[in-house]
């Protein structure tokens, strides 16, 4: 089942690629309903490897759910898919889950936490927000 499942999210993002690079290919500026599909089938796409243990995937399946990108925004749905990934040393995810317990979005604010999360991603070179920590 889980093989089928990868076969057809594989099928629909092959798709999305072949009208995007067809838009390109024209100089065709995508319309918004082929904007929404995009991302909509790339969340699927993400959703089915973040499932695997995948980190990178549970990474964009976080930020999506971060921006609401592909489904409604949800900023629990974001730490729980950020964290996982974190746990598994993704440091941009880790960067990502200190963005969020700096501003409070699906976490209680925790600067200790911040810390934590921006010293693990800057130990492995992750510099987007990891020049605000004071050592």
């Amino acid at each position: 089942m889980k093989r089928r499942a990868v076969i057809i999210g594989g099928g629909l993002l092959l798709l999305v690629v072949v009208l995007e690079l067809s838009a390109i290919a024209f100089n065709l500026e995508p319309s918004p309903e082929m904007k929404r599909i995009g991302w909509a089938t790339k969340f699927q796409w993400n959703r089915i490897v973040a499932l695997t243990g995948n980190a990178g995937a549970q990474r964009n399946l976080g930020r999506m759910y971060y921006y609401g990108k592909g489904m409604p925004q949800s900023y629990a749905e974001a730490v729980k898919w950020s964290r996982l990934a974190a746990d598994q040393g993704d440091a941009r995810a880790q960067n990502i889950l200190g963005v969020m317990y700096a501003n409070g979005q699906g976490v209680p604010q925790s600067y200790a936490e911040v810390l934590k999360w921006f010293r693990l991603a800057a130990d492995q070179g992750e510099q987007n927000n990891s020049e605000r920590v004071v050592w």
